[in-house]
């Protein structure tokens, strides 16, 4: 049973990311201020650091709160795909929706021409895409079903990263992603076809 201390904690570290969503969302990360959130949180700024170190910190638990609901989201969406051409191309198109409803959060970062972005945005003690990965390992296991694990591993990390170049494209010239999802799936698809 959890402790009403650590219930506390959690309420406030909730509440905060709540607030703090808010705020990189519609101000973007760079314009999101420490002592603002705390403001309308209620605490002061020192006790807001006792619970998230950094604005990065805070940054990097609303990337793994995202993600969490990036999951929950496909996974449902999918429940009623049968085949994997559906699933792969409705995975492209809810992660365009997410970087389009959330870019003011993570524009600046990736205009900023940070090439690691994605990847630093996983970073900590777990990968919050862990899961999505899982899930696409086991959709990529109907498309070559004789791959070992660290194979499947490796097709589902660079499935999700094809689609990172529109992203980028996106935000530089928006370009529409929509038509997008078509031309990743089929280049993907022929990588992973084509004899090595």
């Amino acid at each position: 049973m959890q402790k009403l201390k650590d219930k506390i904690f959690d309420l406030k570290q909730n509440t905060i990311l709540e607030c703090a969503t808010a705020y990189f969302e519609t101000v973007g990360y760079e314009h999101t201020k420490i002592a603002n959130i705390a403001k309308d949180v209620g605490m002061s700024v020192g006790a807001l650091y006792k619970i998230f170190d950094s604005k990065d910190v805070l940054f990097n638990a609303y990337i793994m709160y995202q993600v969490g609901r990036f999951y929950d989201e496909y996974k449902r969406s999918t429940e009623d795909k049968s085949g994997y051409e559906e699933k792969l191309k409705a995975y492209i198109r809810l992660k365009f929706e997410y970087y389009m409803q959330k870019s003011n959060a993570v524009e600046s970062s990736i205009l900023s021409g940070d090439p690691f972005f994605y990847h630093k945005a996983y970073s900590g003690k777990e990968n919050p895409m862990q899961q999505v990965y899982l899930l696409l390992m086991d959709i990529l296991r109907e498309v070559v079903p004789k791959q070992s694990e660290t194979e499947l591993k490796f097709l589902a990390y660079t499935f999700h990263t094809m689609s990172d170049g529109a992203i980028s494209l996106w935000f530089e010239e928006k370009i529409d992603l929509e038509k997008q999802i078509d031309e990743i799936y089929q280049l993907f698809m022929h990588g992973i076809k084509s004899p090595v």
